[in-house]
């Protein structure tokens, strides 16, 4: 398994520099990188000097944030251009939602999108959608309702990303979501959560996330696994490094084979 360290700009506690110390002070295959759509339309210099000050690569790309509220067919190309800045990337995800949501279904865009990876043999993951955000719950129900979107994502030849806190949120018990769906899953946002709070280090919630690690073990899972780990209440950096190295050290211990 390839194990990568989510990363981002938006406004956040840590710097994108102080995420990438803590990737590569865990010591994770690499990163994947939550794309700004400044990054659409100019070269995003940041995240390429820092994969080079610090010999770490990207090779998970994350769509733009607000491109899950709804991501606009002219977009598509800008996304392909920047697929080209980071020749080591193995995986791209987005959100149903960018292409199912209250104005309609874009099916026409989801086809388009397949197309662009396959031309560039980068895989693709769709992810669902958690309960944090009030606009979400105004979306089509398969946006976000973990059976409803897994079968959307079979019907239409999608591979699914399991985010763990997504999937919890809506009360579905992520081992069971796993057993059920793991031969069409090939990409895992992995994080604890608690009743108000997502993302957490592993350990750091109630999810069962043990169990679901043996699972992982047991199905001798092969796909690549994104730590969305970014919820660390304003720790000082050095424990914020030994939080998400324990995390790593965590998962390698329980599923690795």
């Amino acid at each position: 398994m390839i194990t990568l360290f989510s990363v981002f700009t938006k406004p956040f506690t840590y710097s994108l520099e102080d995420q990438i110390q803590f990737a590569k002070y865990a010591g994770f295959d690499g990163v994947d990188y939550i794309a700004s759509v400044k990054d659409l339309f100019l070269r995003p210099n940041d995240i390429l000097h820092l994969e080079k000050k610090y010999k770490i690569k990207v090779k998970g790309l994350h769509i733009p944030l607000p491109l899950v509220i709804y991501t606009p067919n002219f977009l598509l190309n800008k996304i392909n251009n920047l697929l080209n800045y980071f020749p080591e990337n193995l995986i791209f995800n987005f959100h149903l939602s960018g292409f199912v949501n209250p104005l309609g279904k874009n099916l026409h865009g989801l086809e388009s999108l397949k197309k662009i990876m396959e031309k560039t043999k980068i895989k693709i993951s769709c992810e669902s959608n958690p309960d944090e955000y009030g606009i979400f719950k105004y979306y089509p129900k398969v946006t976000y309702d973990p059976d409803m979107f897994a079968r959307f994502c079979i019907n239409h030849n999608l591979p699914i990303n399991i985010d763990t806190c997504h999937i919890s949120a809506w009360n579905y018990d992520i081992v069971e979501f796993f057993r059920k769906y793991h031969a069409h899953i090939n990409l895992i946002h992995l994080s604890d959560m608690t009743s108000d709070r997502q993302h957490l280090p592993l350990g750091k919630g109630n999810l069962p996330i043990i169990k679901f690690l043996k699972e992982l073990k047991r199905a001798s899972y092969k796909g690549i696994v994104v730590f969305e780990i970014s919820r660390f209440a304003n720790a000082p950096k050095e424990q914020v490094k030994k939080e998400v190295k324990n995390s790593l050290d965590i998962f390698r211990k329980v599923a690795f084979f």
